[in-house]
């Protein structure tokens, strides 16, 4: 009689779906799909000793259907079996809030309105907000001296964390890329559109002794149009990043929460994809616009209340879109980008 009691490891999630369930190591970045039964089985009885769920189980060939199930999650290490669950407190799952009114802002750049005065009020807004995570999309001519001025502005002024994404124009050598990289710390990704070949570059230092990593640098054939790519999801923008993401996605909306965006003209939105404007920040503050209830209302979709998306095993680990939607006229709406088929569980490519 084995009376020691099966406990889910604290690195591991389980999602239902309407088809399917999965089983997601965050800490060996390992996916199981499983059938529902299975999932349910699991969650009803961890906590349990085994021969308590033996049994409860029918007949011989149910219990060595379990057997071979419980064989599988400990060969996996997606369980463990103790004496007593007081040795393993369950993991905190509380949501790690950070003390900004906002964690992500998209900042559009153009030359036909950045100027001296403009420039203040975007980087007063990044610092109103404490704006960890800054995303730069630049247009219309801006010369290397003028984008190298503005990421130092935006360093400056508290981000944690710089992303710039351009076309081949406005940065049509690779070497200025490099030396952006090297000199402005912040700076850790740049994206150049409309190039003749598709290209990763991890830019490190030459030093042998100890690497020293600078940023990264994704050349890409595609047109740049960045609204328009906006909402794109596939098998490569998932988020199995970790179990605190997991529990961010499980309450909120995984692309809008905590997030802004600056049009070129100064205009704030959720999201540059959207057409409605709160506000320019020439007049407005962004920070009192963040903190508004109806800005912040599609932050609360989450995942559980978007049609189609609700019966999905991989809704906890998805970006979403609500810019782009299938039907346009309903809020709630599966994105238009998606690409997975939840009833065959399989991707478009």
């Amino acid at each position: 009689m084995d009376n020691r009691i099966i406990l889910l490891s604290s690195s591991c999630k389980i999602t239902q779906g309407k088809y399917r369930s999965v089983i997601i190591d965050f800490d060996r970045d390992k996916l199981y799909y499983i059938q529902n039964q299975f999932a349910e089985i699991l969650k009803a009885n961890e906590g349990q000793p085994v021969c308590q769920i033996e049994s409860e189980l029918d007949d011989s060939e149910s219990i060595k259907n379990f057997h071979v199930f419980l064989d599988f999650l400990l060969k996996n290490e997606i369980v463990f079996l103790a004496y007593s669950a007081s040795c393993y407190p369950r993991r905190n799952e509380q949501i790690k809030e950070t003390p900004s009114i906002l964690d992500n802002l998209i900042i559009e750049v153009d030359k036909h309105y950045w100027n001296v005065e403009y420039e203040k009020c975007v980087m007063r807004s990044i610092a109103d907000c404490n704006v960890a995570d800054i995303q730069l999309r630049l247009f219309n001519g801006l010369d290397n001296d003028r984008i190298s001025h503005i990421l130092k502005g935006v360093e400056k002024s508290g981000a944690k964390y710089i992303e710039l994404i351009c076309s081949y124009k406005h940065i049509p050598k690779i070497d200025y890329a490099i030396d952006l990289l090297k000199n402005i710390p912040l700076l850790s990704k740049i994206i150049v559109f409309e190039n003749e070949k598709n290209m990763h570059l991890q830019i490190t230092n030459e030093c042998s002794s100890a690497t020293l990593t600078f940023g990264e640098i994704y050349l890409s054939t595609q047109t740049y149009c960045p609204n328009e790519m906006c909402g794109i999801i596939n098998k490569h923008t998932l988020d199995f990043s970790g179990v605190d993401a997991y529990n961010l996605h499980h309450k909120y909306n995984g692309c809008l929460y905590k997030k802004a965006a600056i049009s070129s003209s100064g205009e704030i939105k959720n999201c540059p994809s959207f057409s409605k404007s709160w506000g320019n920040i020439k007049s407005q503050r962004l920070c009192e616009i963040a903190a508004m209830p109806l800005f912040q209302e599609l932050w609360n979709i989450d995942k559980d209340k978007i049609s189609v998306c609700k019966d999905c095993e991989l809704r906890y680990c998805c970006s979403d879109c609500r810019a782009h939607r299938i039907n346009h006229m309903d809020l709630y709406s599966k994105p238009a980008k998606c690409f997975y088929n939840i009833k065959s569980g399989k991707w478009q490519e």
